[in-house]
C-alpha cells in the first residue's frame, strides 16, 4: 500500500515537471518527456535537478532574487520528500511489526488450542513377601494401571507359591468389606503382567494374597 501511494505521489510531479517543461523547451524538443521519466523513477533526484536547471521562461526575469527563489524551492522539495520517505519507512515498520504480532498472537493460539498429551504418572509403590492390604490410594482419572512381579522364594519353580491381586474400592459394600472392583493376578511361580483398569475416579486399595514369593506392586494413572 506505501509502495503504491509514493509512485502516485511521484507520478503527479512529474506530470507536473513534464507540463512546465512544454512551456520551457520549443515545441517538438523531446527534454520534457525525458524530465517526465527522469522524475518518476527518480523523483529525490530528478526534481531538484529540474528546479535548478530548468530554461527560464521568456518573461520571468533573471537576478539574484530569483536564483534565490530556486533554492529555496528546492530545499523545500527536499524537505518535503524526506518527511514522506521517512513517513513510508515508519509506515512500513508499524505494518512489520503488526504482522509479526499476528503471527505471534496465531501461533499462541495455536499452542493453546492443542490438546495436552496425556502420561502415566505413578500413584503408589507396595511391596511385600505374604498376604496384606495396601494402604489406600487415589486415582483422579478414569483410565489407570497396575503393573506387578512375583518372584519364587521356595525354589521349588513355583510349587506352593500363591499370589493374587484383588482391587477394593475404598467404599464399603453391605457387608463393610471394600466394595469389590476387579481381579488382576493369580498366579504361580516367577511372573509379571500389566493389567488396566478403567473404573473411573476415587479411592482404592489392593487386597494381596501371597505365600512362598516375594512381590512388588505399582500403581499408575493416566492424566
Amino acid at each position: 500500500m506505501e509502495i503504491i501511494i509514493g509512485l502516485t505521489i511521484a507520478l503527479l510531479i512529474a506530470i507536473w515537471v513534464f507540463q512546465d517543461a512544454r512551456k520551457r523547451y520549443s515545441k517538438n524538443s523531446p527534454t520534457p518527456l525525458l524530465w517526465f521519466f527522469g522524475a518518476w523513477g527518480l523523483l529525490i533526484i530528478f526534481l531538484p535537478l529540474y528546479l535548478i536547471f530548468r530554461p527560464k521562461i521568456s518573461q520571468e526575469p533573471s537576478s539574484l532574487g530569483g536564483i534565490l527563489k530556486k533554492l529555496f524551492l528546492v530545499l523545500i522539495v527536499i524537505i518535503v520528500l524526506s518527511i514522506i520517505i521517512v513517513s513510508f519507512q515508519g509506515a512500513q515498520e508499524k505494518a512489520s511489526e503488526y504482522r509479526q504480532g499476528k503471527e505471534s498472537t496465531l501461533q499462541q493460539g495455536t499452542k493453546e488450542t492443542q490438546p495436552t498429551q496425556k502420561t502415566w504418572h505413578k500413584i503408589a509403590t507396595f511391596q511385600g513377601t505374604g498376604m496384606k492390604n495396601t494402604s489406600p490410594f487415589t486415582i483422579s482419572d478414569n483410565t489407570w494401571r497396575i503393573t506387578w512381579k512375583a518372584t519364587d522364594t521356595a525354589g521349588l519353580d513355583g510349587i506352593g507359591d500363591i499370589f493374587q491381586i484383588a482391587v477394593h474400592n475404598v467404599k464399603g459394600d453391605y457387608l463393610g468389606i471394600g466394595e469389590y472392583v476387579a481381579n488382576i493376578a493369580n498366579w504361580a511361580g516367577t511372573e509379571s503382567d500389566t493389567s488396566y483398569l478403567y473404573k473411573g475416579k476415587g479411592d482404592f486399595y489392593l487386597e494381596v494374597g501371597a505365600a512362598n514369593c516375594k512381590w512388588t506392586i505399582e500403581v499408575e494413572a493416566l492424566y
